[in-house]
């Protein structure tokens, strides 16, 4: 009987503190709403700059959002014994900051995506400037290019996001490089044509170099991309220089064969009682010429004047 008392009287007091405890614990976390609050707000702001990074939204562009939250994650709630009112007071102004964050967040998406969107439209614009030229100047096949810019055309129009936008202004910019790029290119195999023909009008056997030239044509038309037009212009470019070569080695010789036959009919003038006075300054220039003459152009010049 006598220890009945005391027995109650702890059990009392320990139930009495349990209950504190958990007075005290409710009260340091704030209201239940308010922290329901803090904890939907910050998801929401995770979610939304989730979301910002799924559709291209550049990381650089939302550091200053992830700073910001993460200066508010760090901070902690005010310390209150069996008051919670300035713990719910923080929870909720901690949530309004997120919900700020979350609003600065989608006015960077909308900023960036009518920015990437203008450029879209500007470098498709430069696509079809490019691709226009090239078909008025009749360089080549631009069936390719025409198919290319009728995609990126449909893929503007049905575009919504940065990503969209970025991938489209990547394809129209390369097509403008490539399309630049074939205007050297297609420089390089005029040129070529030109020199082949200049050799053929020498008689040089050229059947080699008209082989070479149909094969690169036919390259040329069928080529859509940069490193396409790049590594043509490189075999170009060496075929080119080969022509050179076997000209400079070959037109002397043409050359000088060509300048005695011219040789030839003014004695055969002569033979025949002509005067072959008037043409003898020509044969002159031309022998000094072929003396001075160390160019393609100038031995070219030589051998198709006689």
């Amino acid at each position: 009987m006598h220890r009945t008392g005391p027995f109650r009287s702890t059990h009392i007091m320990l139930a009495g503190m349990l209950v504190g405890m958990m007075l005290f614990i409710t009260a340091c976390g704030g209201s239940t709403q308010s922290q329901a609050q803090l904890n939907q707000s910050k998801a929401m702001l995770d979610q939304t700059l989730k979301h910002a990074r799924s559709i291209g939204i550049p990381e650089s562009v939302l550091q200053s959002v992830i700073k910001q939250e993460q200066q508010l994650s760090s901070t902690g709630a005010p310390f209150t014994l069996f008051n919670d009112q300035q713990v719910t007071n923080y929870n909720t102004k901690l949530a309004s900051n997120y919900q700020q964050l979350e609003t600065q967040t989608e006015a960077i998406v909308s900023s960036i995506s009518d920015q990437y969107n203008v450029q879209a439209q500007q470098d498709l614009q430069f696509f079809q400037s490019s691709l226009t030229a090239q078909q008025q100047r009749k360089v080549g096949n631009t069936q390719a290019f025409t198919a290319q810019y009728n995609q990126d055309s449909s893929l503007l129009a049905a575009a919504q996001n940065p990503k969209d936008f970025a991938a489209i202004s990547n394809d129209a910019r390369k097509a403008t490089e490539a399309l630049a790029l074939s205007n050297t290119t297609f420089n390089q195999l005029t040129r070529f044509n030109t020199t082949i023909k200049q050799m053929k009008a020498a008689r040089l056997d050229v059947t080699g170099m008209q082989t070479q030239y149909q094969n690169d044509l036919a390259t040329f038309n069928i080529a859509t991309t940069s490193i396409e037009f790049q590594n043509l212009g490189t075999l170009l470019n060496a075929q080119y220089q080969e022509a050179v070569v076997n000209s400079i080695q070959a037109l002397p010789y043409v050359s000088t064969a060509k300048l005695g036959e011219f040789k030839s009919q003014l004695a055969l003038l002569k033979t025949y009682g002509m005067d072959a006075s008037p043409y003898q300054p020509l044969y002159n220039a031309d022998q000094a010429a072929l003396k001075k003459a160390s160019t393609i152009t100038a031995y070219l010049a030589i051998s198709q004047k006689n």
